[in-house]
């Protein structure tokens, strides 16, 4: 590290109110970060548009300016330019812009009921394709895939919705710094969510919401991270979900596993004014059947863990069937809507022709509640307050 860049950061850690950051304490984290992009869409085409992009396939290297057209065909890349001229193909190809790169998406190649939408990447992008599909892996800067996740993911909690009118000066970048060094924590922890993929993270909810770089300004120098470790000097795994219904529990509640000691447990009253505090929703018997394999079904009952849902059991005629939580959520969620089941806090009551699954909060109840750290934020609470808050004695340090 060269000597001024260490008297920038020295003389940032000297004055940030994060008292816990250690000045001789810096964690090596990459400065790259690969996250797979748009495969909710299962996508046939794409048309890419930047200044001085370059597409590498096989041993051919392409430069582009424009609008460039990529299709899969098969189990192959096709490359054209915007007048239908082809340019290459290849089972994988990538694709490199100087600057920002914009990814347009026409309705006609969305295999579900959306209109079309573009997206703001930069960096490369790495495309094949399998069964007339593209997998689309965009390889970027870390700190602009922080900056971005952390403003896809607060979104209106930005605004001055509830409890604001009265907010104290600041409120805004305090809840962003707080979520920012949650995100940062979580991808140092976390880059095996995907074994065997070709991407740490996907764009999805599944690890963390991220819309390309769209209101995100450029910067042409890396932004200073800085992210949590625990006792033993790893990072600590940043899980934040939207609300949690007045009840923090750690992951093994709804991932299983050996107890974590980093995480909050207990009730908390800061996300009472969440539009997700209280929830309902009905479920048929055909659906659950559906969802679950079962046939026949006749009851259902909960195991809970710190007072959410670990696991349910369905009793059904051909058999009964244990299925914990996660799997649950996540097959209704895919089926019917990640807003019906909003978290694994609540309780079953059977009904004429299916069950009322009613229940608080809105994610999985681990690590920051976005809710609750909004109302510390307006109350005036720091970043430091925030994070002691919802992690238990967390370590501040600064990444390389």
């Amino acid at each position: 590290m060269r000597a001024g860049a260490f008297l920038f950061l020295f003389c940032f850690i000297l004055t940030s109110p994060l008292a816990e950051i250690n000045a001789l304490s810096f964690y090596p984290l990459a400065t790259e970060v690969r996250v797979g992009i748009l495969s909710k869409y299962a996508l046939a085409e794409i048309t890419l548009s930047g200044e001085q992009g370059v597409v590498f396939a096989g041993n051919g290297k392409y430069d582009i300016s424009g609008k460039t057209i990529f299709r899969a065909l098969n189990g192959v890349v096709f490359v054209c330019r915007d007048d239908g001229k082809p340019l290459a193909e290849d089972a994988r190809v990538k694709v490199f812009f100087p600057g920002r790169y914009v990814v347009h998406v026409n309705q006609a190649h969305i295999n579900q009921n959306n209109a079309s939408f573009s997206r703001i990447y930069s960096g490369s992008l790495e495309i094949n394709a399998e069964r007339g599909v593209l997998t689309l892996v965009a390889v970027m800067k870390t700190d602009e895939y922080v900056r971005a996740t952390v403003r896809s993911e607060l979104g209106h909690f930005l605004a001055d919705g509830p409890g604001a009118s009265h907010a104290a000066p600041g409120w805004k970048n305090e809840l962003f710094s707080a979520l920012e060094i949650a995100v940062c924590s979580y991808i140092a922890a976390q880059k095996d969510r995907h074994p065997g993929k070709s991407y740490d993270f996907c764009d999805l909810t599944h690890c963390a919401h991220f819309q390309g770089l769209s209101g995100i300004q450029g910067n042409r120098h890396r932004n200073l991270l800085r992210i949590m470790t625990g006792v033993d000097g790893k990072p600590i795994s940043g899980f934040f979900h939207t609300a949690c219904g007045g009840v923090l529990t750690g992951p093994e509640s709804h991932w299983g596993g050996v107890p974590a000691l980093n995480y909050r447990r207990g009730t908390e009253d800061f996300c009472a004014v969440s539009d997700d505090f209280n929830w309902s929703v009905f479920f048929s018997i055909a659906q659950l059947e559906l969802l679950t394999g079962a046939a026949g079904l006749e009851d259902i009952t909960a195991e809970y863990r710190e007072g959410r849902v670990g696991a349910l059991l369905f009793f059904a005629k051909n058999g009964n069937i244990r299925m914990e939580a996660s799997l649950f959520w996540s097959k209704a969620g895919s089926a019917y809507g990640w807003n019906k089941i909003r978290s694994n806090l609540f309780g079953l009551k059977k009904a004429h022709g299916g069950w009322n699954f009613s229940g608080r909060g809105f994610g999985h109840g681990v690590g920051l509640c976005m809710w609750g750290a909004r109302s510390m934020a307006i109350e005036g609470k720091s970043v430091e307050d925030i994070l002691n808050f919802f992690y238990m004695n967390p370590r501040i340090v600064a990444v390389e």
